[in-house]
């Protein structure tokens, strides 16, 4: 059976059963809800321009300002899955499909409740998707970190091989309050196969990256580890 039915069915049993495993299987939801809410970029819902914390630890998880709280609770998750679903790049890529922008917008708070709860039992189930570092590189200061110049987020592209598009690829993204020094480790992995281990995400703020550096603003984010193999074992990159 299909790989999503399983995911979808496991995000339902987390919602219902407060975690526990299952290994029962339900077909996708459907996505023909058309978005309804205001229109995103408006003053209904423009971000707040209030001061931001200085520092990672005085940052909420729903960020600085008020364009995104629910998008950003969802970026700055911090627990390790524990039911995971093993994936190829390209499994990945035909069960988190793109979601048009006449459907979501930037701003998740515009959505209608229905289009929210599909998003909710999509991103439910952790992830462990095996494919090749293509790059990486540090985020500008964003509104999740409370634009803290000191807490970015490593950008990561993975894909089918080692020298694939990047507008073919997925985005991963490791976030500062799960990974300090980042960097230093996926230096070593560049090019690498890898699995990269985290919860599935819808990034709504990305539609114009959508085909130019990302095949979807599907990501895994945030990425809870990094494993490579070695003599037939699989084993993080990361000491946490």
């Amino acid at each position: 059976m299909a790989t999503l039915d399983r995911l979808l069915v496991a995000a339902l049993a987390l919602i219902l059963l407060d975690g526990c495993a299952t290994q029962a299987r339900r077909a996708a939801p459907s996505r023909a809800i058309l978005y309804s809410g205001p229109v995103a970029g408006t003053a209904d819902f423009a971000s707040s321009a209030r001061d931001c914390p200085a520092t990672l630890d005085d940052c909420p998880t729903t960020g600085c300002g008020d364009a995104n709280p629910t998008l950003n609770v969802q970026k700055n998750r911090t627990k390790d899955p524990t039911d995971l679903v093993d994936l190829s790049v390209a499994e990945f890529k035909a069960e988190h499909k793109e979601i048009p922008k006449t459907q979501i917008g930037k701003f998740r708070e515009n959505l209608d409740d229905d289009l929210k709860d599909q998003l909710k039992v999509m991103e439910s189930v952790g992830v462990s998707v095996e494919g090749y570092i293509i790059d990486y590189t540090p985020e500008e200061p964003e509104d999740c970190n409370c634009y803290v110049k000191t807490a970015r987020d490593y950008h990561v592209w993975l894909g089918t091989s080692a020298t694939s598009d990047k507008r073919l690829a997925i985005v991963a993204e490791l976030t500062p309050r799960l990974f300090v020094k980042a960097g230093d480790a996926l230096k070593d992995v560049k090019h690498k196969r890898v699995r990269v281990v985290g919860w599935p995400l819808f990034d709504s703020q990305h539609p114009e990256q959508v085909g130019k550096t990302r095949y979807a603003r599907w990501e895994v984010h945030p990425v809870t580890d990094v494993q490579i193999e070695e003599n037939g074992e699989w084993s993080s990159i990361f000491t946490r």
